[in-house]
């Protein structure tokens, strides 16, 4: 089989992966109808201290991404001379 081939049902078992997995939340979540007691719960622990708390982390995921960008690029150095957006977007596939 060809490389286009391969490609192609790489990003068809994908699909069906993403959407095996959508029906499984769907099912363990909202039909249950447990959906309105989980955002209730989720609501209630959720007090004004923790929210900030809670901002911090998710401003911070970026810089996260970067930092593990920049890594991969330094420890690839050796081995070829990619630019940092190479090394980003190499590291969102997770393979050189």
């Amino acid at each position: 089989m060809s490389r286009s081939g391969w490609k192609k049902w790489n990003v068809i078992l994908k699909v069906l992966i993403f959407i095996f997995l959508c029906w499984a939340i769907y099912r363990q979540v909202f039909a249950k109808s447990q959906a309105t007691d989980i955002w209730q719960s989720f609501r209630q622990r959720l007090v004004s201290e923790q929210v900030i708390w809670l901002l911090l982390n998710v401003l911070l995921i970026p810089v996260n991404w970067l930092l593990e960008a920049l890594k991969w690029q330094q420890l690839l150095k050796g081995f070829s001379n990619y630019p940092f957006t190479k090394s980003y977007r190499l590291f969102w596939r997770g393979s050189p």
